[in-house]
């Protein structure tokens, strides 16, 4: 691909990708993901919408299927308008959490959205539930069943132009955590999860600067071993 400008100028070639307002998801592997209906409107969190209901995101979901009937993993991409927002500062919306990687790439700044948050096992003692009850409640809603405890990926940032754009993905820990075997190992074994995330944030963060909105979830560290296997059910 030959291109006259710097990289934010460029389109990409035509791939299956799925449209949220200008931004389009390309996924690894897609003619093996399946769209899964969202039913409901998402918001943005209190602390980046102000007053409840401010800010709406559009969104769309993508599926990943396993050979269990789980699904290995879930990807959710929303859009909304940041200048609906009421609340008078963002500087609080990244803060750090026990038990989750977070990395803040704001600095706390009162006008901007930078935020990357990892939690390693996403249902143990409930922390979905408690932590993402939007997310926890669609999934309910859609009876989505995840295979074994998943990770929960999740950037949300703020772009130039206004947009404000979160990715989430929930994927089964055999897609980013290796198998171990001794206590080095172990030690070490959250470490692919957490490269694989800071992929996640810089392709959203270069989405805000493509002509297109190209989203490029990136590989997943370990690849499935799968046959391919029937969509696993989700409610109407």
């Amino acid at each position: 691909m030959v291109c006259a400008v710097a990289l934010v100028g460029c389109a990409v070639p035509e791939v299956p990708r799925g449209e949220v307002g200008r931004y389009k998801l390309a996924l690894p592997e897609p003619s093996r993901w399946t769209e899964i209906p969202v039913g409901q409107i998402f918001q943005a969190p209190p602390a980046v919408a102000g007053e409840p209901g401010a800010l709406p995101l559009r969104t769309r979901a993508w599926g990943l299927p396993g050979a269990d009937g789980a699904w290995q993993a879930v990807a959710l991409l929303h859009v909304g308008d940041a200048a609906r927002s009421t609340a008078p500062s963002w500087a609080g919306v990244c803060p750090q959490q026990r038990g989750v990687l977070v990395e803040d790439a704001a600095a706390g700044s009162a006008t901007r959205i930078d935020c990357l948050r990892l939690r390693r096992w996403a249902t143990v003692d409930h922390w979905l539930e408690r932590q993402r009850p939007d997310l926890a409640g669609w999934a309910q809603q859609q009876a989505l069943r995840l295979g074994g405890s998943p990770a929960l990926v999740s950037h949300m940032l703020t772009s130039a132009g206004g947009e404000l754009v979160m990715l989430d993905v929930l994927v089964d820990q055999a897609l980013v955590r290796p198998e171990t075997r001794g206590n080095d190992a172990f030690l070490r074994a959250g470490l692919p999860a957490q490269a694989w995330s800071e992929r996640v944030a810089q392709a959203v963060r270069q989405a805000t600067g493509m002509v297109d909105g190209h989203l490029a979830l990136p590989p997943f560290p370990f690849v499935s071993h799968l046959s391919p296997s029937p969509v696993p059910r989700t409610s109407p």
